[in-house]
């Protein structure tokens, strides 16, 4: 028999989100989820708490007698309970929260740990050893807040259209990259500080700093020279979030509308540049061909779908089809369950491409994630910057299955 208890606890921004308790003879679990600011619309619906809270109380004299069941057992159930394509009925957030917290459980009974039993539930295992850290060190997007006096010459906002400004350790040893990244957090931020002033700089979203740049370009700059001047082994990753920037058929670039073509030269004019070895959703989320189309020209890029594909198995489908793209991001509650997400991981790698477990930047300090990557043999992770409770809990629990396999 399970004893689940659902409570309401607040997330990284301060809002509202579900924390499921779970305890089966003898073992305890627990379990919270995210939520995202920059979300694709093809993602599961989240319900606000309250109507979750409500719904638990309908299904829990169901789910309360499923210790037995396997993962994906009590998985199916969850989805036959909320009987809809997109989890509108019961809420992705609701089943993701009972799923993680179910998966902790079956782990212990197994008396493994949760990233072997995650492994031992995916039916194709990445190939990778360890997964590479990307931190996102710059913050632009829906995930900053720019203050309405920060403005150009002509009045206009200074807020950088691209979302996320990472870097990523360029050497093996995960501990080793985790410490050179932090410090070139810290220095970034006098960096920034000595260039804008310290009153001008500020923390987004996901930790990571924005000040009031000028272009995108400006921000790359300041990470590229950081990395030059310091002699750090640290490459430049990107989120776009182009559908963010996508309005009427073009795309908000540069204080411009431009073309899918035009900020496709952009893309290959800044990866020639400053050396981007990843590019996640360059364009809309509905845009299968200029994926497609950037993705051929780009040799040895990671080009990493998000918002095109929402970890699910018929967005994927269409997505490896057309080659738009060759790295899925993995974000569990795009979906609403943990055997639905290796699902879609599966197929990623059944078909030759990598995935990247991330992080959402409404955050909890759940690590389930981290597990997550390890288990299923993820090319890529991130969790923001490396710095706060919420982000680094992530990198931490990393850490410490990097130092237990060693």
């Amino acid at each position: 028999m399970l004893d689940i208890k659902l409570s309401v606890i607040k997330d990284s921004r301060g809002y509202d989100t579900l924390s499921i308790s779970m305890s089966a003879s003898g073992y305890e679990a627990n379990a919270s989820v995210p939520a995202g600011k920059s979300t694709g619309v093809h993602e599961a619906v989240a319900l606000e708490p309250w109507k979750a809270a409500n719904m638990f109380e309908q299904i829990l004299p169901t789910i309360k007698d499923q210790e037995e069941k396997t993962q994906k057992e009590f998985d199916s159930l969850l989805c036959e309970l909320d009987g809809t394509q997109n989890k509108e009925r019961l809420g992705a957030n609701l089943t993701l929260a009972l799923s993680l917290a179910f998966a902790r459980i079956k782990s212990q009974q197994a008396q493994i740990p949760l990233w072997q039993f995650i492994a031992l539930n995916t039916s194709k295992k990445g190939k990778n050893k360890f997964p590479k850290p990307f931190f996102n060190v710059i913050n632009g997007g829906a995930h900053v807040r720019v203050p309405s006096e920060w403005q150009d010459e002509k009045g206009r906002l200074l807020k950088l259209d691209f979302q996320e400004f990472q870097i990523a350790p360029s050497i093996e040893g995960y501990d080793v990259g985790l410490a050179i990244a932090q410090e070139a957090y810290r220095k970034l931020e006098n960096e920034l500080e000595k260039k804008f002033g310290a009153n001008r700089v500020r923390k987004g979203d996901e930790a990571g700093f924005f000040a009031p740049f000028k272009s995108n370009y400006e921000a790359l700059e300041c990470i590229h020279n950081l990395c030059e001047k310091n002699h750090y082994p640290l490459n430049i990753g990107m989120d776009a979030a182009a559908s963010q920037m996508y309005e009427g058929g073009l795309y908000r670039v540069e204080k411009n509308r431009i073309s899918a073509d035009e900020l496709k030269k952009i893309y290959n004019s800044v990866i020639s540049e400053y050396g981007v070895v990843a590019l996640e959703d360059p364009f809309d989320e509905e845009d299968f061909n200029h994926f497609a189309q950037l993705t051929k020209e780009t040799k040895n890029i990671h080009i990493i779908t998000d918002d095109l594909t929402t970890t699910n198995v018929m967005r994927l489908a269409t997505a490896i089809e057309k080659k738009a793209g060759n790295t899925l991001l993995v974000k569990p509650n795009q979906i609403g369950t943990l055997s639905e997400t290796l699902e879609a991981v599966s197929m990623a790698h059944k078909n030759g491409w990598e995935t990247m477990v991330s992080h959402r930047s409404g955050e909890t300090e759940d690590d389930f994630i981290a597990d997550l990557a390890v288990g299923i043999g993820a090319w890529g992770f991130k969790s923001g910057a490396p710095a706060t409770v919420y982000r680094m809990n992530k990198y931490n629990r990393l850490l410490q299955i990097y130092q237990e396999e060693k």
